[in-house]
């Protein structure tokens, strides 16, 4: 039988276009095949022949399915892997403007900005434009007016001084000195309460002595001479002498000229 299959599948495969063994049924082939006189089996050869065309003796008819019928029962293989992922899509278009959401609540507050700059003022500047310092405040003197009181600064310590037009007054305390010619170490009256001390302004020039900041408990001298408006003034005897309490005094800055050179006068800044 398996040779009657081949033979039948090469002849309908070498079968010309115009055959017409169907009969009009495509799905259905009708053929001739060899019977065997001994024992009355088919085998051998195979002829097609047309649906009312008869077979010759020695042979017997048969009709061709060309239509498999499924067959039941199969089951079902498993689901093969995922393929690749395909590409990306283009873009599409910008979709409309939403409309706008609620106002969201107030956030905490921020830390606290750096301080800003200093505020405008009053200044005293010398007759070529030098700053000598800010105005802390005016007093006013019989003989020459209004004078300013003006902060400045030497060596990291901070003091006021007396301003006129003409220069640097020799304001604040006496010089007190151990010696009776007003040399040697400088002394000035303990002031433990200012916040920025009145500075000496005394010789040589127009220098400037304040009380050692340092100093935290007043010690006793013997003062045997003072200085005070650039005179010196010893005492003329022993019993003259001055026993008071005192600290030492720091010797800064000369402020007169080239440092600052009068007149002075006041600007805003």
């Amino acid at each position: 039988m398996r040779r009657i299959a081949l033979a039948l599948l090469l002849s309908i495969i070498a079968m010309p276009a115009t055959l017409s063994a169907h009969g009009g049924d495509t799905s259905v082939v009708y053929a001739c095949v060899h019977k065997d006189r001994r024992d009355g089996d088919v085998h051998g050869w195979l002829r097609v022949v047309l649906p009312n065309e008869k077979c010759r003796r020695n042979e017997a008819r048969i009709r061709l399915s060309l239509s498999g019928s499924q067959r039941g029962g199969e089951i079902q293989g498993p689901p093969g892997p995922q393929g690749p992922a395909g590409q990306a899509g283009p873009s599409g278009p910008q979709g409309a403007q939403g409309v706008a959401g609620p106002q969201g609540p107030a956030g905490p507050a921020g830390p606290a900005g750096p301080p800003g700059p200093a505020g405008g003022g009053l200044t005293v500047v010398d007759s070529i434009g030098t700053l000598v310092g800010n105005v802390a405040g005016f007093f006013f003197d019989a003989s020459q007016g209004y004078l300013a009181y003006v902060a400045g600064q030497s060596n990291g310590l901070m003091f006021l001084v007396v301003v006129s037009r003409k220069g640097f007054e020799g304001s604040g305390q006496s010089l007190w000195f151990t010696s009776d010619n007003c040399t040697g170490d400088a002394f000035l009256d303990p002031d433990f309460t200012s916040l920025l001390p009145l500075a000496t302004i005394e010789s040589p020039g127009s220098t400037v002595y304040v009380p050692d900041p340092k100093a935290t408990d007043p010690q006793a001298i013997i003062a045997k001479s003072f200085r005070q408006i650039g005179q010196c003034s010893p005492f003329e005897s022993a019993f003259e002498s001055d026993t008071r309490p005192v600290v030492p005094a720091i010797q800064l800055n000369n402020l007169g000229p080239p440092l600052y050179t009068p007149p002075f006068s006041i600007s805003i800044k």
